[in-house]
């Protein structure tokens, strides 16, 4: 018989996923991600920021920076459509903190913020940074 003062006991923390909608083993972050971008000018709801991922790849974005110098629509949208409308009502700018275990949104694929509807002027900026989860055979290109 073993002798128990030999044993060794690993204990690892759960935390729920919306992601993946299960639970996990808490994890430190398997890669970082951000990108910032300014953009001026006529816009006719095009991506002002745009990252993909991978086909099975999701990325929890845990930080999300809007701005533009008059009102304006944003988009969210991943490769299974819109995650979220956001409206600045005046120039101005908004900021969204969210964690690893807790993410602003968990984007499956590709991440999009783009402007909705037509605008002739003005500037827009966004920024964002996340996590991702490699499952498998993914590459971090």
């Amino acid at each position: 018989m073993p002798d128990p003062r030999m044993s060794i006991v690993i204990r690892r923390n759960q935390i729920y996923d919306p992601a993946w909608e299960e639970f996990v083993d808490e994890e430190l972050p398997t890669l970082m991600i951000s990108d910032a971008r300014m953009d001026t000018g006529t816009i006719d709801g095009s991506a002002i920021v745009q990252r993909t991922f991978g086909g099975g790849t999701v990325c929890r974005i845990t930080h999300l920076r809007l701005s533009a110098t008059t009102a304006h629509w944003f988009y969210a949208k991943d490769r299974t459509g819109t995650l979220d409308m956001m409206y600045l009502p005046a120039a101005g700018e908004t900021e969204t903190l969210g964690a690893p275990s807790a993410p602003i949104y968990a984007a499956k694929g590709t991440f999009k913020i783009c402007a909705y509807g037509s605008y002739s002027s003005g500037t827009r900026m966004v920024s964002y940074a996340g996590v991702l989860r490699f499952q498998g055979t993914e590459t971090r290109a």
